[in-house]
């Protein structure tokens, strides 16, 4: 396959195509400079030679061809455009560390199974919750976001993913991107990262609210984005008692 299809898969390049984003300013088209940092990039990498790559490729154009299919994507949860995204809207590699009295994975399931009906892919995802040990934790449990941001008004957390569903953008169906959400337990990690930034929000907004201020997740599946809102875009929005009911957990049982 050409373009993002024939791009190297795996740990290595998944790495890589994170920190290009991260690093890339979507409110202006690429240029030179940005070339320049692909090149330093793909090389620190080793991914920068054709060779590589499982398909005839040249390496640089794809990551800018990538930048520049963000950049033109709509944002999800609204109409604005990602190349309106400006630097101070935007919060990447957002760090966070949540504070865990006394947390037992294993009631997740529960507290999922409890709130949040309706949606048979979450049915399949909570088996798999159910799955988790029942030990008791405590602690910190700490995690990066990729990219946190806002539209002027409500807050989204977005993952950045390189996960290869197929050889075409028909393949990145909402049916398979939910599938790979099942699959690596990214549905966890979306509550987890909710729950932080349900927390972080409540700290800075004074008139805060979840409905109002939080969007929901978006886990962006690089190789399927085509300019479609169903194609690359997995969105999630898990409804507000869940996030509390998930914060309380983590407090143990304190609201």
């Amino acid at each position: 396959g050409g373009g993002i299809f024939g791009f190297a898969r795996g740990a290595r390049a998944g790495i890589c195509l994170h920190e290009l984003l991260e690093k890339s300013v979507f409110t202006r088209p690429a240029g030179e400079e940005d070339r320049r940092r692909v090149e330093k990039l793909l090389t620190r990498h080793g991914l920068e030679l054709p060779a590589a790559h499982p398909g005839e490729i040249d390496p640089v154009e794809v990551c800018l061809g990538l930048i520049e299919q963000v950049r033109s994507e709509r944002l999800p949860f609204g109409a604005m455009a990602f190349g309106a995204l400006d630097a101070p809207a935007r919060l990447d590699e957002w760090q966070f560390n949540l504070p865990v009295v006394d947390l037992v994975p294993s009631r997740l399931a529960t507290l999922v199974r409890e709130h949040w009906r309706g949606e048979s892919w979450i049915d399949h995802a909570t088996e798999r919750l159910s799955r988790l040990p029942s030990t008791r934790l405590r602690g910190m449990l700490g995690g990066f976001v990729d990219l946190l941001f806002t539209d002027g008004e409500r807050w989204t957390v977005l993952d950045w993913k390189s996960n290869d569903l197929g050889a075409s953008t028909d393949d990145y169906t909402q049916a398979a991107m939910r599938r790979a959400m099942i699959e690596h337990d990214y549905v966890v990690q979306l509550l987890f990262y909710l729950v932080a930034t349900h927390r972080f929000l409540r700290t800075r907004l004074p008139d805060y609210d979840y409905d109002r201020h939080v969007a929901g997740a978006s886990y962006v599946f690089l190789r399927g984005l085509r300019g479609d809102p169903d194609s690359g875009w997995c969105n999630v929005t898990p409804p507000r008692a869940l996030i509390e009911a998930i914060d309380t957990l983590f407090a143990g049982g304190r609201a």
